[in-house]
């Protein structure tokens, strides 16, 4: 322990040496990085608090994935603004930037320090109550506690109703559990459901609302998109679509279809 002790200190003094010798030839040569903006924003800030700006208003977005530093850069710029000067948007759930220092969590900060007030934008204009029930039984359950590190679940209201003149929309499970199947015989079985319900939507069972009209139609072949996160499913998709008479198209990006 001792000599582990002994190197690691002589490490990390060596470190800090070229970090810090590194950062002022970064600013001598005017080659800034990212992290450099931030720093020397808050830096210059920090000299002359107070200072006049011409920004009377401040939007975060995406505020989820706001770093310290960033936090205290919109702090300093509003700090001699009015009240509402700072108003920030983001979704905790939705944090995936901790690697470089984002926090979940930053909201509590920005309240403490600006007084802020939060207002919670729980209901949506997006969906009917067929998902958003689902939604919120499942994973309510799952992400009810939060934590330390994560943001407690808020369950989503809406005012559409599901239609329930055909097919009820809502949430479907294709299947069951096969203990005894192999691999490939439950991803045939799978496939086969979902050319299933690609049939029953190419014969109008499903009752669709145009975005645009507002008005419930029979849905249309062209109204169904098939997601899935690995290509392993895709052949046996495309067979059992193909067998069906669905025709499709396949679109590929990346790992994602």
């Amino acid at each position: 322990a001792t000599v582990r002790e002994g190197a690691t200190t002589r490490l990390v003094e060596l470190l800090r040496v070229f970090v810090l010798d590194y950062a002022a030839d970064r600013r001598r040569s005017g080659k800034a990085s990212f992290q450099d903006l931030l720093v020397w924003a808050c830096d210059l800030l920090r000299r002359s608090p107070g200072s006049p700006t011409r920004y009377t208003h401040i939007l975060i977005d995406e505020f989820q994935d706001t770093d310290p530093l960033q936090i205290e850069l919109a702090l300093l710029l509003t700090n001699e603004l009015r009240d509402g000067a700072l108003f920030a948007v983001g979704d905790p759930k939705q944090s995936i930037y901790g690697f470089r220092r984002a926090d979940p969590k930053a909201g509590d900060r920005l309240i403490s320090a600006a007084s802020a007030k939060i207002l919670d934008l729980t209901h949506t204009r997006r969906t009917h109550d067929g998902i958003t029930n689902w939604t919120n039984h499942v994973f309510g359950e799952w992400m009810r506690s939060g934590g330390k590190t994560q943001a407690a679940y808020a369950d989503l209201s809406t005012a559409r109703h599901a239609d329930a003149s055909g097919v009820r929309q809502g949430v479907y499970r294709c299947g069951q559990e096969y203990p005894d199947l192999k691999t490939h015989q439950v991803r045939l079985i799978e496939a086969e459901r979902i050319a299933q319900v690609a049939r029953s939507i190419a014969n109008g069972q499903w009752i669709i609302t145009d975005r645009d009209s507002r008005e419930p139609r029979p849905s249309r072949l062209r109204d169904m998109a098939v997601l899935f996160r690995s290509r392993t499913i895709s052949s046996y998709l495309q067979r059992s679509l193909s067998d069906a008479g669905i025709p499709f198209v396949v679109e590929g990006a990346s790992n994602v279809f």
